[in-house]
């Protein structure tokens, strides 16, 4: 097996490649190559490239770096069975690890991820790209952008990202659409609407307690049009995991395919990045679609 780090420069954290070269050295046997990403390597065919070299052999992508980075390699992948992921965070608080609580850390350990296994895995596929965590539209705010944490990284990014949530979360305008999925059809007004594969949105916004990767489905929520002191109790709740509490803000199920019709344009959201706006979304969990490892110790 090929293994090869995607390495993204931009959003800081402790693998840098010295560190990441000195580690691997140590392994023997190991065929590696580490990868230094631009700030528009997803724009590229880079991904396409390294299939074509290592045409004949397994290949292992680590990404090494933010949700956005993970989101933008999945979305340059055409068969994402025909890989393996794994996935080196650069942030504590990424959302999509919070679904392996305590042992999120053995993510960071090169050594468990080498010998880790791939497993199948469910992912998001809409009719404008792939997610790994959750897609949304309404207020959701992408802070996981690598600049603005390059920038920052001596401010608290954690209390300015609460903060800024929370304030769209009141400003946001409201949206008209229809939802439908698995059987649900209703026209409604929505503050926000997502449909996630995790545990947790935006870092700290908690919506499901028991998540599954494995079976196909996704948690819908719809929060509807509410007053301002409605969303900030909506926005208490998600934050202290009050999933009963929960219910009775926003409609939530299980769902395999959700389709939403707006009469304007809405943006949507992938793994927190604003991807484009369009009338009409198409969203589907394609179950156990994509090799992702799992690192030693670290079981679903």
């Amino acid at each position: 097996m090929v293994h090869i780090f995607l390495l993204d420069p931009y959003v800081g954290g402790d693998m840098d490649s010295e560190h990441l070269r000195e580690v691997l050295g140590q392994m023997q046997d190991l065929e590696y190559y580490i990868i230094t990403l631009t700030s528009d390597w997803y724009q590229t065919d880079y991904i396409k490239r390294i299939q074509e070299i290592f045409d004949e052999d397994d290949i292992r992508f680590y990404v090494c770096g933010s949700l956005e980075t993970l989101n933008h390699t999945i979305n340059c992948i055409d068969d994402l069975q025909a890989v393996e992921i794994a996935y080196i965070p650069a942030f504590p608080s990424d959302s999509f690890m919070k679904v392996f609580g305590e042992k999120a850390s053995f993510f960071h350990d090169c050594d468990r991820m080498i010998s880790g296994k791939a497993i199948p895995m469910d992912y998001i596929r809409t009719n404008h790209g792939k997610a790994l965590n959750v897609f949304s539209v309404g207020y959701t705010l992408g802070f996981h952008s690598t600049s603005f944490v390059y920038r920052h990284k001596e401010l608290d990014v954690h209390i300015i990202r609460g903060f800024l949530i929370l304030l769209r979360m009141m400003l946001g305008r409201e949206i008209d659409m229809k939802v439908e999925a698995d059987g649900y059809s209703e026209q409604l007004k929505a503050d926000a609407v997502f449909f996630g594969n995790g545990c947790c949105h935006a870092s700290m916004l908690y919506y499901e307690k028991h998540p599954s990767l494995v079976d196909g489905r996704g948690t819908l929520c719809i929060h509807r049009k509410a007053g301002i002191f409605d969303v900030i109790r909506q926005y208490v709740h998600l934050r202290r995991k009050n999933y009963d509490l929960q219910k009775k803000d926003a409609t939530s199920f299980l769902s395999c395919d959700v389709t939403l019709h707006s009469e304007e344009p809405v943006m949507g959201y992938m793994d927190e990045m604003p991807i484009c706006t369009d009338r009409n979304w198409e969203i589907h969990m394609v179950r156990q679609g994509m090799q992702f490892v799992l690192p030693r110790g670290v079981s679903l």
